[in-house]
């Protein structure tokens, strides 16, 4: 296993909330950028096995009124990908829950 997939394994084991500091710590001098998305709800095969109720109450929280697509997901990684002076980022692409909960903490 390379270096690059090892690195890939552990930031999957422990979730993406330290890539901040693995990246100052261990990839600031090699140009390498980590970002993260975190997409809110996306219809795919998971939310099939969810309740009629279970899936009207998610679409409640939705603030824009709608569910993301594949298509909102690969937008936002595509951004990452082509912004080179973005590093370090954790992008929620949730159509505005996660920002919806600053006014609840």
């Amino acid at each position: 296993m390379g270096r690059d997939q090892a690195l890939f394994n552990v930031l999957l084991r422990i979730g993406t909330r330290p890539f901040g500091a693995i990246r100052k710590k261990f990839l600031r001098t090699e140009g390498i950028r980590i970002n993260a998305v975190a997409p809110g709800v996306v219809p795919t095969p998971l939310y099939g096995e969810l309740s009629g109720e279970q899936l009207e109450a998610l679409h409640h929280m939705q603030p824009l009124g709608r569910y993301g697509t594949p298509q909102d997901i690969a937008d936002a990684v595509l951004y990452l990908v082509n912004a080179s002076w973005v590093t370090g980022v954790i992008l929620p692409v949730d159509g505005g829950v996660d920002a919806g909960r600053l006014g609840s903490r």
